[in-house]
């Protein structure tokens, strides 16, 4: 993530302390993400800084990290000009034996650091970030192909909006196989919720056993025969957020777009 943002005059005196008092909530925003900041430049070209997701330490949901900062950020940085980008890159420490540093080489750098210079004040641009990531977290805007320096192509660039009605987002796109005893027993809970007895259901299994996909089958069936699907997930980077766990139901129960803890709390 590369941002662009007014800082003070780097001349004046006092400078440093009013910066480090601007950044200290980005700061604290970036920890709570899982983030890494990787350099803070200012000047009279500009101030921005750098964040990492996925490195130095990985997470299995790094995207999502990503894009939720962003949001963070319209928070903290009303102003600021953004730019995400996801992909491989090489990360890690260079220089010699007196002097090193942790560094990040690779054109997903490129195509953020584009990004932000393209994206109006109180913008977020992305590209580059899977589909499923995206649709989970953010709403947004097709803005169109930006050439990017030594790239032959255009990327596909969209701006953030807001958060998503993650309610309305399929966690997967693929064919479920096999499970036929677990899709009966769920299907005659469907079965007994049409007669009006429901029930609650715990799906819990090792990572990569298929939960998900089964979760899908089962909601494609209940949409089939006319339920109304609410869904939502519990990520780790909200687990100190108040409400959390039920404000995407909520808000889709409602037909709202977002929710605030203050009106959850209402």
């Amino acid at each position: 993530i590369f941002t662009a943002f007014d800082g003070p005059d780097p001349s004046m005196r006092g400078a440093g302390p009013e910066l480090q008092e601007m950044l200290a909530p980005v700061l604290g925003s970036i920890a709570e993400a899982g983030g890494h900041l990787l350099q803070v430049d200012t000047g009279d070209k500009g101030d921005a800084f750098i964040v990492l997701f996925g490195a130095p330490v990985a997470h299995d949901d790094d995207e999502h990290r990503a894009l939720m900062f962003a949001l963070r950020l319209r928070e903290l940085l009303p102003e600021a000009r953004v730019g995400i980008c996801s992909g491989a890159m090489f990360c890690g420490e260079v220089g010699g034996d007196e002097r090193r540093t942790y560094t990040a080489i690779g054109d997903p750098m490129n195509v953020a650091a584009r990004l932000m210079q393209e994206a109006d004040r109180g913008t977020a641009l992305i590209a580059s970030m899977s589909d499923v990531a995206v649709r989970a977290t953010v709403r947004t805007t097709s803005v169109g192909d930006l050439s990017v320096k030594g790239r032959s192509r255009p990327v596909e660039a969209l701006s953030i909006d807001g958060p998503s009605v993650r309610a309305e987002v399929t966690a997967t796109g693929g064919r479920l196989i096999g499970r036929q005893a677990e899709r009966r027993k769920l299907r005659r809970r469907i079965d007994a919720a049409l007669l009006g007895r429901g029930s609650t259901v715990v799906l819990t299994g090792p990572a990569g056993i298929g939960k998900s996909y089964l979760t899908d089958h089962v909601i494609s069936n209940a949409s089939q025969l006319g339920f109304s699907v609410h869904r939502d997930w519990c990520h780790s980077t909200t687990t100190d957020t108040p409400y959390a766990a039920i404000r995407g139901l909520i808000a889709s129960l409602l037909g709202l777009e977002e929710l605030s803890p203050e009106q959850v709390g209402l």
